[in-house]
This record gives C-alpha cells, structure tokens and sequence, in this order.
C-alpha cells in the first residue's frame, strides 16, 4: 500500500466526515492526487484543484473538468478554477484549425473553410467545389443533372 493511501485525514465539510489525503500525494500528468470520501461512502482519487473546486461547490459529475483559467497547473487558488463541460475544456486546449479563403464557383463570393471541411466535401463526398454553402452546392448539383453545365 502507498504511503500516501495510508496518510488520511477526516475533514468536516457541511457536518459530513470527508476523508482526503494532503496535497502532497503522487501526480498525475502534473496534478497534485487526493482521496475522498463522498456522503455516499463512495472513495475515489481526485487531483487536488478538484476537491478545492467540489469543497466550495459541491460534488459534479465525473463528465466535467475543473480548468485553471491561467493554464498553470500548481495554482490551485479557488478564483483561478472553473467548471467545463468535456467540449468546452477540449475546444479550450485544441488549437484552431487554419482556414484557408476560396471563391464560390456558383456565386463568386468570397469565404474561409478549414482543410477539414474541404477534404470532407470534395474528397468523401466526391462533390465539386468548395461552394460557400449549401445552396450553391444545390444548385450547381442541380444545374449538372439537367446537363446545362
């Protein structure tokens, strides 16, 4: 058994016993580990900036993420923290896809379309293009199975 499963600690929050180890326990990709003891008797590891975010908010389910909002992982603080749904937190973290400008061949307008929304419409799909939305696509669609085009 860890050295650090053996160090716990009965806290009270709201009246209720809460069991928890110090900030001081393993990491795990960079966050400090705890264990916990919920009202329910369940008992889970949680990172440290969890627990400080559930012991003023009450517990959230497993799907949302606790996001330090200056990115550095150590600053536990309470007003750097927030709940994130899974979307949320992931879009936060990706970096945005480049966007490239075309020109409409059914209607000349100008627009931008990341590589992804190309590849998917002409490479998938097998469609002519890139059209600036759907419309265009239709109607150039409809234009070649009339055979004016």
């Amino acid at each position: 058994m860890a050295l650090w499963r053996r160090e716990i600690k009965v806290v009270m929050i709201d009246d209720k016993p809460i069991l928890r180890s110090g900030p001081t326990g393993p990491y795990k990709h960079g966050y400090k580990m705890c264990m916990v003891k919920y009202a329910d008797g369940t008992i889970r590891g949680i990172t440290w900036h969890r627990y400080i975010y559930e012991h003023k908010y009450g517990r959230l389910p497993s799907t949302t993420h606790i996001h330090h909002i200056n990115g550095n992982r150590s600053d536990n603080r309470l007003e750097n923290l927030e709940a994130k749904t899974e979307a949320e937190h992931c879009r936060d973290h990706q970096p945005p896809a480049p966007t490239h400008n075309y020109i409409c061949p059914w209607c000349g307008n100008k627009f931008e379309r990341t590589d992804r929304d190309i590849r998917h419409n002409q490479i998938q799909q097998k469609k002519a293009g890139p059209f600036c939305g759907r419309s265009c696509g239709a109607s150039w669609g409809r234009e070649k199975q009339l055979g004016r085009l």
